[in-house]
């Protein structure tokens, strides 16, 4: 899943493919029964299903799409939001 990910990631971010298409895709990874595997796949894969709103100020910005291949690729740390929150609380 983490592959198909990435190469809807990059396809997106070349212009290969569109927003509705990559948002289509993601959307049906999250309706399928599987589980995913990583928070990080699971955030990329919601800011990927979240491109296609209808209206472009609702859609995913590049730099965070960016930042989501960059991660799932090794090249940047990644921690979930919800650590994230916990540290602000404490």
């Amino acid at each position: 899943m983490t592959q198909g990910a990435l190469h809807h990631l990059e396809s997106y971010l070349a212009g290969r493919e569109s927003s509705r298409t990559v948002s289509n895709w993601a959307m049906q990874v999250l309706s399928a029964d599987d589980a995913i595997e990583s928070p990080l796949l699971e955030e990329a894969i919601v800011a990927l299903a979240n491109l296609e709103h209808g209206d472009k100020r609702l859609d995913t910005a590049d730099e965070d799409l960016k930042f989501f291949r960059d991660c799932l690729m090794g090249r940047r740390a990644f921690e979930p939001a919800a650590r994230v929150a916990e540290k602000r609380v404490n």
